[in-house]
């Protein structure tokens, strides 16, 4: 029988695009591009495996959009040069060029009214998203793509998203967008409630650690509003004359109401954790590292807001923070040696603890302060740490 759709693809370049499935559920962020131009070898742990992916939806469809089809031939022949790059040969013309068409047929699809809103198109933006993180140092150019895909979910809006390609595709994208709204300084358009009662909607009750868990689903929704309150405490750090003393306290009231969500979630976690011994996921679906790892990240950066906003408390929020990261350090530690996944996610959010251990000696210094908001120049210290950015004089 002649070979058709994704199977004539992968007969051609030599890889199949499902076998990059693993990689595209790992909800990879800015960090992900630095961590594998430094450590390229770990793609080949990453993909050796497939898993319940938004690429299993694609495989029916390849041949309905020519933006799609470039999309996922443009992915194919990149992680062919980066798993093989010995064996590696240009298929019939050079990856630049084939990048190009790719670009320009899903612009054209782009500026079509009605075709920009089929799944295919935030499909296609998706996969050359992945494109750009295997080329390893493409961190702007992986950047753009998520902005892209971040208007195009935020125009169609929370009640377009109803086949299963679209859902899939939407909770891959939440923890890339929210990190972008954070490196930016913006407050994430997912914190809105019509946003929050989708996200929850798609709970899948039967499976206690998987993505789209009880647990998964309510910590992306506490996730998606902490840019809000980072921007917040930046202002107040950067301009504190600017801000009211009642504005200040509603700053420090909700920091304090996150913080209690979550303690509430790690509770839950915790329960869950104690109710489920036997867990029935196959490893690279079994996500609860990798869920601990983010409630840990997020702890660690509401304790140093917290105490930007309240210097008197310092101590015991900086011991806090500490705790959370050495935690997090050996969370790290314990799964690298028997899940690439959770550890190639997990070094993500590695970031966020190194910064807070690699600052804490400036940020417990008490020399001259006389205000009860941190200095200016320690939050930015450690912010650019987090960002991997220069801090701004």
């Amino acid at each position: 029988m002649p070979l058709s759709g994704l199977e004539l693809l992968a007969a051609e370049i030599g890889i199949h695009i499902l076998d990059l499935s693993a990689l595209t559920e790992i909800q990879c962020g800015w960090t992900a591009c630095a961590i594998l131009a430094s450590q390229p070898s770990c793609v080949n742990s990453l993909v050796s495996r497939r898993q319940s992916s938004y690429l299993y939806c694609v495989a029916s469809r390849y041949g309905r959009s020519p933006y799609l089809d470039e999309a996922l031939r443009c992915v194919a022949i990149r992680a062919k040069r980066v798993l093989s790059p010995s064996s590696y040969q240009i298929i019939d013309r050079p990856e630049s060029l084939q990048y190009g068409t790719a670009l320009q047929s899903l612009q054209t699809a782009i500026d079509d009214a009605e075709e920009r809103n089929q799944p295919d198109v935030l499909c296609a933006i998706n996969l050359l998203s992945l494109f750009e993180l295997l080329h390893l140092t493409h961190q702007k150019a992986w950047a753009l793509h998520i902005a892209g895909a971040s208007r195009l979910i935020r125009t169609r809006g929370p009640a377009s998203f109803v086949s299963d390609l679209d859902i899939r595709l939407m909770l891959s994208l939440i923890t890339p967008i929210t990190h972008e709204y954070l490196r930016n300084n913006e407050a994430c358009y997912f914190e809105e409630d019509s946003w929050q009662k989708m996200f929850q909607s798609h709970v899948i009750t039967t499976d206690s650690f998987s993505s789209r868990s009880q647990l998964a689903i309510s910590l992306s929704c506490i996730m998606v509003r902490g840019p809000r309150l980072v921007r917040d405490v930046r202002i107040a750090v950067n301009a504190p004359e600017t801000i009211t003393r009642l504005g200040l306290a509603q700053i420090r009231r909700r920091l304090r109401e996150y913080r209690g969500e979550l303690w509430q979630w790690l509770a839950d976690y915790n329960l869950v954790a104690l109710t489920t011994p036997h867990r029935t996921l196959a490893p690279n679906e079994d996500v609860h590292s990798e869920l601990l790892a983010t409630c840990y990240a997020l702890f660690i950066i509401c304790s140093r807001l917290m105490s930007a906003m309240s210097t008197d408390l310092i101590e015991v929020l900086e011991d806090e923070a500490v705790t959370h990261a050495t935690q997090m350090l050996k969370l790290e530690k314990d799964v690298s040696s028997v899940n690439n996944w959770a550890s190639f996610y997990i070094g993500q959010k590695l970031v966020v603890a190194k910064a807070t251990l690699s600052t804490t000696s400036i940020w417990r210094e008490n020399s001259g302060r006389c205000s009860s908001i941190i200095e200016e120049y320690k939050f930015k210290t450690w912010w650019a740490a987090i960002t991997m950015e220069q801090p701004c004089p």
